[in-house]
């Protein structure tokens, strides 16, 4: 999916942005995201920044054509239905760059002494249709949501939860939208702040600061071009896109416009082209050779987690007995936040409600229901999960005494089988052994 998304990207963009940029872009994601926890996991926030990144080359094609075809208007439809159809706040990234477009059309305006009827009725034509488009799927998944009778719930879980009971876990974040709006300008100037702190001084911080300088650049170089609204309009996408921070697995779409505002600086002005870049001085070639290095060195060490195809294991510990004891394309009952044990047992973690407070809260009930009614054959729990110093054993005990009636636990291991499973998985372990 990524490789289609990025081949649409450098074939759409190519002749309004610098091509070197294009190619340079999900090279740059691809190892920045290995520098922080959970970077290649959390699928919604990565689809949420490929929505972002074209929503602002989209507003960069605009920029220089003035023109809004209905081939753009489609590929912004889509584009918001990736950010804000897969994460909430992603309405706040959407806002941004629609912002950034309405001040441009002003600015347009107002150099070319249109008058305000005549530019207010080619406002409501342009923008109307553009609307009409990015509403069409909106309205078809609530029309399909209304005949399943899941629209209460998709409105609960999208909107009411995020604005009710996750608030009460995390400081109040969500309960007010001016100050979640401006929270990510907040988390990048504390990003700046933190490069003067020696003594917090690491691998990744380096590594963050670095694309924060050249996200920089890459404004001051369009300010000084003359290219305000660009600029202001990246600023003001950056800033909203980072409410919920930025090197963290619920920044991904933060980091995925960060790695694009890098790329387009390098693009520009260090790489031009390859065929320039050749004939640049040795200073130069030093630098690159020096970020390239910085920058793969991660990816390169989280190689060693990536499983092979003939990968067979000979660990015979809780991640060897989930993967003897259940089939490849079957699920387990995830209530414990250990992604690498997924990642090594190459099985699907499902109904994983009881790994926060919030979660458990809002959709405790419900997961206890859908097991009784279709219980998985093994369950992972982990007794000693803390998070955010609460406690599983204090706000989900509810869900604890269940797994402990239905499920027998294999030893002393986060493991537990299912009742009427267990004599039968045994016997397939003892076989193994």
């Amino acid at each position: 999916f990524y490789a289609a998304m990025w081949t649409i990207m450098y074939g759409r963009y190519k002749k309004y942005v610098n091509e070197t940029a294009l190619v340079i872009y999900p090279v740059l994601f691809t190892f920045v995201i290995t520098t922080y926890d959970k970077g290649t996991t959390i699928l919604s926030e990565h689809l949420a920044g490929i929505g972002f990144v074209f929503l602002f080359l989209e507003y960069l094609r605009f920029y220089k054509t003035r023109e809004l075809k209905t081939g753009s208007c489609i590929l912004i439809a889509y584009s918001v239905l990736l950010s804000f159809g897969t994460i909430f706040i992603g309405v706040f990234g959407v806002a941004g760059v629609a912002l950034g477009v309405g001040i441009t059309e002003i600015v347009w305006c107002v150099q070319e002494k249109e008058k305000f009827g005549h530019w207010l009725v080619r406002m409501l034509k342009r923008y109307g249709r553009l609307i009409g488009i990015v509403l069409i799927p909106w309205v078809i998944l609530i029309v399909y949501y209304y005949i399943i009778g899941n629209l209460e719930a998709a409105f609960y879980g999208a909107y009411t939860f995020n604005r009710t009971v996750y608030t009460e876990y995390n400081g109040g974040y969500g309960s007010s939208i001016m100050k979640t709006m401006l929270q990510g300008f907040v988390y990048i100037f504390e990003l700046i702040i933190s490069a003067f702190t020696f003594s917090n001084v690491n691998y990744a911080l380096v590594v963050n600061i670095i694309l924060i300088g050249l996200m920089f650049c890459y404004f001051i170089k369009l300010v000084r071009k003359g290219d305000i609204m660009p600029a202001l309009t990246a600023f003001m996408l950056m800033g909203f896109a980072s409410v919920r921070g930025i090197f963290s697995f619920h920044g991904t779409q933060a980091v995925a416009v960060l790695c694009l505002l890098a790329s387009l600086f390098l693009g520009e002005t260090v790489f031009v082209s390859f065929g320039e870049f050749k004939k640049a001085n040795l200073r130069k070639h030093i630098a690159v050779g020096l970020l390239g290095v910085l920058f793969i060195s991660c990816y390169i060490s989280n190689m060693k987690t990536i499983k092979l195809p003939n990968y067979v294991s000979t660990y015979y510990g809780e991640e060897w007995i989930v993967e003897t004891i259940t089939d490849e394309d079957e699920w387990v009952w995830m209530n414990a936040t250990c992604n690498a044990f997924l990642m090594n047992t190459n099985r699907v973690g499902l109904l994983n409600a009881g790994v926060t407070p919030w979660g458990w809260e809002a959709f405790g009930e419900e997961t206890l229901e859908r097991i009784e009614a279709d219980p998985p054959r093994v369950a992972i729990l982990n007794k000693d999960l803390n998070v955010w110093d609460m406690l599983i054993t204090d706000y989900g005990a509810e869900l604890i005494a269940y797994i402990e009636e239905n499920y027998t636990q294999y030893e002393d291991s986060f493991v537990y089988i299912r009742n009427d499973y267990y004599d039968e998985a045994m016997t397939i372990i003892e076989g193994m052994q």
